[in-house]
């Protein structure tokens, strides 16, 4: 990587980092000048998740559904792009027709020379890699104090009224009539939940090794599902993509 994009890169990685790290929300997307986005036709996924962020098997499972569906068969949503996403699996498939050399099993019977493999043929196969990870995943509690509120109600009550009838004669008669009232209201002490994802997402292009586009998003929200958090940030990063 040349000397000044790889203080660019850094400078950036840097800023992506202390980002996720103070948890604020964060919808930042970079891409690099003047890059040909055009000449990237292949693009290999490779996705991971930071060990911090709280997710199970069964979140995995789940987003590596959703990354296949967004990047890889919905054609309609890359139909104006030229980027054509391709799995890791599918990557080892293609190296394993070129060599004759079952990846899957050099991958179990000797992961450095799969390793190695894995890195010789990627820039070969394909134009670049797009690098995703959870940075962010889980629930947060925050505690809200007790709060004591007032608001006046108009409230109708029955009051007696002095009247006097056609020939002069006081009497006493009952009436309706709105009064205000102050109510006070009392939130007790409590703990909110609050719902938080961050994705960060790079760019390489494989002829220069360098980062053409990145985007970060980090979220929180009250109540809120953090994988659902995560899908519509998958899909907004796909939205941006298709738009480079």
């Amino acid at each position: 990587m040349r000397p000044k994009y790889a203080t660019l890169f850094i400078a950036l990685v840097m800023i992506l980092s202390i980002s996720v790290c103070q948890a604020e929300e964060r919808k930042d997307e970079w891409k690099k000048p003047g890059f040909n986005f055009r000449g990237i036709k292949t693009v290999l996924i490779m996705t991971s998740a930071d060990p911090k962020a709280e997710m199970d098997e069964f979140h995995i499972r789940r987003l590596e559904n959703v990354y296949t569906n967004v990047f890889i068969e919905d054609r309609a949503r890359w139909v104006n792009s030229s980027l054509n996403f391709i799995s890791l699996n599918k990557l080892k498939d293609m190296i394993t027709k070129a060599t004759g050399e079952d990846l899957r099993r050099l991958e179990l019977e000797d992961p450095a020379r799969y390793k190695a493999e894995i890195a010789r043929f990627t820039p070969l196969l394909t134009d670049a890699v797009l690098h995703v990870k959870v940075s962010s995943f889980g629930y947060d509690k925050r505690f809200v104090p007790e709060r004591i509120s007032t608001y006046t109600e108009q409230v109708e009550v029955e009051t007696d009224v002095y009247i006097q009838d056609s020939r002069g004669n006081w009497r006493t008669e009952k009436r309706k009539i709105k009064k205000p009232v102050e109510r006070t209201v009392v939130t007790p002490a409590h703990y909110d939940t609050y719902g938080n994802a961050g994705m960060k997402y790079m760019l390489i292009d494989n002829k220069t090794d360098e980062s053409v586009w990145m985007l970060l998003d980090v979220r929180e929200a009250n109540g809120k599902d953090p994988i659902d958090m995560i899908e519509r940030i998958i899909n907004r990063a796909a939205e941006c993509l298709a738009k480079i």
